[in-house]
């Protein structure tokens, strides 16, 4: 995430026992249970799922799709699209 701009990042150590409420929360938000990594988006009082490894590596790939393909495409997900507010420009 560091490298990509993100840094507003807090990662969740699901198997410590003093997490175990915040992560019966996320599974409920993800619905996958025991799946790992999962990437959240929390923004004021709502957390939404972004996605798992598989999603993740899936928005990477299309980052590097033509700029002319993805400006055609404006609905096709890409981690620049779904993390655009919190990409911080050095």
């Amino acid at each position: 995430f560091k490298g990509k701009g993100v840094n507003a990042v807090v990662e969740v150590d699901g198997v410590e026992p003093a997490n175990k409420e915040l992560r019966s929360e996320l599974f409920g938000i993800s619905g996958k249970r025991g799946v790992y990594p999962q990437v959240f988006i929390k923004k004021g009082g709502e957390t939404k799922f972004i996605g798992d490894f598989e999603e993740m590596t899936s928005l990477n790939d299309t980052d590097t799709l033509p700029p002319d393909i993805l400006e055609q495409n404006p609905t096709i997900p890409t981690f620049t699209r779904v993390f655009k507010d919190l990409i911080t420009k050095p």
